[in-house]
């Protein structure tokens, strides 16, 4: 299911739907992205979760995406669901973007990949 929801619309759509597997939150603002990013990450393992190690952060820039893939692929520990959050994604190469699309096709059913990006290129197969 793709859909496109405004960030102060975001918590009435995941109380209506759940929590998907994937997500991509995109825009200009930082803050809105952070907000947005912190809901998904509330309805996925709960407001007050310790979610110390269902919880990970990789950056663009920094990281592989071989690395967000193989934290993507773990399962939880001690909860149902894990968050795996891929800021700075608009900086990945086009030929390291085109690994994901293998992912965004058949998700881990308990990871929730949140794809952040201020824009993404339209022009790229996996945006």
């Amino acid at each position: 299911m793709s859909a496109s929801v405004m960030s102060l619309e975001l918590p009435q759509s995941l109380a209506r739907s759940g929590v998907m597997p994937l997500y991509a939150v995109v825009g200009e603002e930082d803050y809105l992205r952070d907000q947005s990013v912190a809901a998904l990450r509330a309805a996925a393992l709960g407001p007050a979760a310790d979610t110390g190690f269902n919880y990970d952060i990789f950056h663009g820039d920094d990281c592989s995406v071989e690395d967000v893939l193989a934290c993507a692929a773990e399962i939880p520990v001690f909860a149902e669901r894990r968050v795996v959050v891929y800021k700075s994604v608009e900086k990945l190469p086009a030929r390291e973007g085109e690994k994901l699309l293998s992912y965004f096709s058949a998700p881990n059913d308990t990871t929730t990949l949140i794809v952040v990006g201020v824009k993404l290129d339209g022009r790229m197969k996996w945006t």
